[in-house]
């Protein structure tokens, strides 16, 4: 029998960006299991609770969760707590308007039953799966150019996959995407072109107002006025991110992700780490570790 056509919102679907972060399917190691940040305002973070149980406390509240259903996580973070023995699948994510703003941003966790939403389920092993298929059961984000071209597009097709059963379950849940407004093209193309630019390459305003059409002082006059942002601190900005996930959330030489990020060396890469953060790489993946902020990238348990 053919899925009915969603009746939900409209919008242009090339003012959206979407990553892939991690999918796994895992028990909850140990010192997982009471974690003081969920970091559920950054990304998107969805979990379905094969066994035991999750409680997050906010300011504002506690969401629990059981064996057999999915919570999707609020723009906000929480303390989380792990049932001693909990396993889980966990997919954290991008899904935002081209500019960096969560297109859900729901204030609420939203609490589904596997029945409920069966597609969810299946596209998420299936996802998983492709994960697996590759040997990447930890950080996409950092290793997509090191899988095969072939291996890629299955794992870009089972994460589409998901994301339509994702926001089909949002959909239902009652929530709405953000109201992106009227946007200037010429701004989304250059959104595009700066989130999808290889940052080991050089970036320059000047090939940016080249691909738009524009001269460098037209360009700098739109992007600021839709964003807030000129187009390099815009790519600064995704710089930094990458930065922050790349040492927090993975084991990769400083040396290797200074080269991902086009500098020159690990000290020039450390020097403007340090000035953004007021932190040295080094010190920043130590104070990661000590907190537990990062979900483990290891070998599937489960």
């Amino acid at each position: 029998m053919a899925r009915a056509i969603s009746r939900g919102p409209f919008m242009d679907f090339n003012g959206i960006h979407s990553r892939l972060i991690w999918a796994n399917e895992r028990e909850v190691e140990a010192k997982y299991l009471d974690v003081g940040e969920t970091r559920g305002g950054t990304d998107s973070v969805v979990w379905f609770i094969k066994r035991g149980s999750v409680e997050i406390s906010y300011r504002n509240g506690v969401t629990r969760a059981t064996a057999g259903q999915w919570i999707f996580l609020r723009a906000e973070n929480g303390h989380q707590h792990f049932e001693d023995g909990s396993a889980v699948i966990s997919i954290r994510f991008h899904l935002r308007l081209r500019g960096g703003k969560l297109l859900y941003a729901p204030a609420r966790d939203i609490v589904l039953d596997v029945s409920e939403h069966p597609g969810l389920t299946s596209s998420a092993k299936a996802l998983v799966e492709a994960n697996i298929r590759v040997n990447s059961t930890g950080t996409l984000w950092t290793s997509r150019m090191k899988i095969p071209l072939v291996e890629n597009f299955r794992i870009e097709s089972a994460f589409m996959n998901w994301l339509a059963e994702y926001v089909a379950a949002l959909e239902w849940a009652g929530e709405r995407p953000v109201d992106s407004g009227e946007r200037d093209e010429r701004v989304v193309s250059a959104l595009a072109y700066i989130e999808e630019h290889r940052m080991r390459d050089k970036f320059t305003e000047a090939d940016l107002a080249r691909h738009c059409g524009l001269s460098i002082n037209q360009l700098a006059r739109v992007f600021q006025r839709e964003t807030g942002l000129s187009p390099f601190q815009y790519y600064e900005s995704l710089r930094l991110e990458f930065a922050k996930h790349a040492i927090s959330e993975t084991e990769l030489p400083m040396k290797e992700i200074a080269f991902e990020l086009g500098f020159s060396s690990a000290a020039h890469f450390s020097n403007w780490f340090t000035r953004k953060v007021r932190h040295s790489p080094r010190a920043y993946r130590l104070i990661g570790s000590q907190s537990n902020l990062a979900w483990p990238q290891g070998e599937v348990t489960v």
